[in-house]
C-alpha cells in the first residue's frame, strides 16, 4: 500500500488554490478558511493522531478537498464564477459534520495555539 501520510504537496495545492480566491475568482474568505481547515484536519488525522472524528466526517472533508483540487469539475475553475461549485462543496461538507469540525478547531486552538489560523 502506498504511503498516505500527508505531504507538502497537499498543502501547496490547497494554498495555490486559496491564492486563486485572492485574484478575483472567488471572493469568499469563509470557504478559503474551510479549505485550510480541511487540509489541516487531514494532516492532523494522518500525522498528529487527532482521532476524535468519525470516518464519514473525514471522508467528506477529503472529498471536498478533492473536488476543490479538481480543475475539471462542474464549473471550470478558471472561468467566471468558477469556484462557486467548490465553495458549495466545502460548505456542504462542513455543515453535514459541523459539530465534529468545530470540535477539531477547538482541539487545534488548545493543543497547537500558534500552529495555524483557520
Amino acid at each position: 500500500m502506498r504511503d498516505i501520510r500527508p505531504s507538502q504537496k497537499l498543502k501547496e495545492a490547497i494554498l495555490a488554490k486559496s491564492d486563486a480566491y485572492l485574484n478575483g475568482q472567488f471572493h469568499d474568505a469563509e470557504c478559503e478558511r474551510l479549505a485550510r481547515l480541511f487540509a489541516g484536519l487531514v494532516e492532523d488525522v494522518l500525522s498528529r493522531g487527532y482521532g476524535d472524528l468519525s470516518l464519514r466526517a473525514f471522508i467528506h472533508a477529503c472529498a471536498a478537498l478533492d473536488y476543490l483540487l479538481n480543475p475539471h469539475d462542474e464549473l471550470a475553475d478558471h472561468g467566471p464564477r468558477g469556484l462557486e461549485d467548490d465553495a458549495r462543496r466545502l460548505r456542504e461538507a462542513y455543515e453535514a459534520f459541523r459539530g465534529e469540525f468545530e470540535a477539531y478547531e477547538k482541539w487545534v486552538e488548545k493543543t497547537h495555539p500558534d500552529s495555524r489560523a483557520f
